[in-house]
C-alpha cells in the first residue's frame, strides 16, 4: 500500500509541476518502501522431503508436485492441464493469469527430478480415467472422485509439508513457491533465458524476483 500511494503521490505532483503551480516534486526525496517479505523459499531438499511425504496422501499431489517442478506453473494451472493438450510431442498450456501460451516439449527434464516431463504425464495416468493430469479417486471430506480442485492441491501440500518431518518458520513455503524453485533450477540447469521463457514472464526483472533464494541456498566459495 506505501509504494503504490507513493507512486500516486508522484504523479499527482510531477502534473502540479506540468500546471505550473509548484516547481519542486516533493515526494522524489523520499525512499521507496521496501515490501517486506514473509514467505520462506523452497529449497530442494525441502521439496524432495514434502514430496516423499505427499505419497502417504495420494498418488495425484506427487504428480502436482513433479508437474509444477517440471513445468514453474501456476496451481491453477496444473489443475487445469488435460492430456489432450499434448499434441505434437508438446504440452500446450495458457496461463490462467495472463493468458500467455507456452508449448513444453515433452523432452523437458531436470535432474534434480530425474525425470522428463513426458514421464511425469505417463504416470498421472496411473488409475486416471479422465482427461486430466491431476486427478484424484478418493472420495475424502464430501468431495466427489474427479480433477483436483486449485485449493485441494494447497491444502494436500500443506500436509504433506507438515508431515515432512521438516521444521520451518512462522511462513513456511507454500505449493506457489515451487514456481520459484523450478525458476532457479532452470536458471542453473539451462540459464536465465529458459527460466524466464518458462515462467511467461515478459520482462527478466519478474523472472529476477523467482530467482531470488531470500537467502536459501549456501553460496559456494
Amino acid at each position: 500500500m506505501a509504494v503504490a500511494l507513493r507512486s500516486l503521490l508522484l504523479d499527482v505532483f510531477r502534473e502540479a509541476i506540468v500546471e505550473g503551480i509548484i516547481e519542486k516534486n516533493i515526494v522524489e526525496p523520499t525512499k521507496t518502501p521496501a515490501p517486506e517479505v514473509k514467505r520462506e523459499r523452497l529449497s530442494v531438499e525441502q521439496f524432495n522431503a514434502i514430496r516423499l511425504s505427499a505419497r502417504a496422501i495420494g498418488g495425484w499431489i506427487e504428480n502436482a508436485l513433479i508437474l509444477a517442478l517440471l513445468t514453474g506453473q501456476r496451481r491453477e494451472d496444473i489443475s487445469r492441464m488435460k492430456f489432450s493438450d499434448v499434441k505434437d510431442d508438446r504440452l500446450f498450456i495458457t496461463q490462467g493469469k495472463t493468458g500467455h501460451k507456452l508449448a513444453l516439449p515433452l523432452s523437458l527434464q531436470l535432474r534434480e527430478v530425474g525425470l522428463s516431463l513426458r514421464e511425469a504425464i505417463e504416470s498421472c495416468r496411473k488409475g486416471n480415467p479422465s482427461d486430466h493430469l491431476i486427478y484424484s479417486s478418493v472420495r475424502r471430506g464430501g468431495r466427489k472422485a474427479g480433477p483436483v480442485a486449485p485449493d485441494a492441491i494447497t491444502g494436500a501440500f500443506g500436509a504433506a509439508r507438515e508431515s515432512c518431518g521438516l521444521t520451518f518458520g512462522a511462513n513456511p513455503p507454500s505449493f506457489h513457491e515451487i514456481r520459484s524453485l523450478a525458476s532457479r533450477l532452470y536458471e542453473l540447469e539451462n540459464g536465465e533465458e529458459l527460466a524466464q521463457r518458462l515462467l511467461g514472464h515478459k520482462s527478466i526483472a519478474m523472472t529476477k524476483k523467482y530467482l531470488d533464494s531470500r537467502g536459501q541456498e549456501y553460496v559456494m566459495v
